[in-house]
């Protein structure tokens, strides 16, 4: 659970207490020790669970590969049974996005940045084929569109994500995409110090009040 994620679960908790089904790539535990390893300082994954359970909030975290369709739609179904309710909506947050120049990409490092996106929107959208009245937004990326110096992969991922979305919402699917520049201190640019450059091409940090000002317009 990223920190972009988790101030979304505090917006949607507070704003709309909502049941929240969290699925991140790996085990709370393995997660709170790969950031100890590191040297990370900050809030891990174990503690923003804790602090949303502690704020009342009515969330299951699950560990699971968002590409791997068949054990989304089983943690989607239990779910669904715990809390005797169909699934609302859907927000997709998950993407990787490592720097590397061009010449040292690979066919591999495309696919892992791609999986995410690529995989990910194909087995959430999946989900909504039998549940119609259910939402999804995609997080994507101003990159889609203008490329990024060292996130090839990542752009490309971003890009056909958004042209799926537009697909499943032709075919009247509840299913939109936001391409965000980077949100100030949260997501993926927190900690590569990519903010200045972004802000001297135009790109401009979103701070967080404005991000979910976005999104509550969206929702509505």
């Amino acid at each position: 659970m990223g920190g972009l994620g988790f101030e979304l679960c505090r917006w949607l908790g507070r704003e709309y207490q909502a049941r929240l089904l969290v699925i991140g790539r790996s085990p709370l535990g393995e997660e709170q020790a790969s950031s100890i390893r590191s040297g990370k300082i900050g809030q891990d994954a174990r503690a923003r669970y804790e602090t949303l359970r502690g704020e009342a909030a009515d969330c299951i975290y699950a560990p699971a590969d968002v590409g791997d369709a068949d054990a989304v739609r089983a943690l989607v179904e239990h779910a669904e049974a715990v809390w005797h309710r169909p699934l609302d909506g859907i927000f997709h947050l998950a993407g990787i996005a490592n720097e590397r120049r061009i010449e040292q990409e690979s066919v591999e490092a495309f696919r892992r940045a791609g999986r995410p996106k690529v995989q990910g929107i194909n087995a959430l959208g999946g989900l909504l084929e039998r549940r119609r009245e259910a939402f999804l937004i995609a997080f994507s990326s101003v990159n889609a569109m203008f490329g990024g110096s060292g996130v090839g992969g990542y752009s490309a991922a971003n890009a056909y994500m958004e042209a799926r979305c537009r697909q499943l919402f032709r075919s009247g699917l509840r299913v939109f995409f936001h391409a965000w520049s980077s949100w100030h201190g949260l997501g993926m640019s927190k900690d590569s110090g990519t903010e200045s450059a972004a802000a001297a091409k135009g790109f401009r940090p979103i701070p967080l009040e404005d991000g979910i000002h976005s999104l509550r317009a969206a929702l509505q």
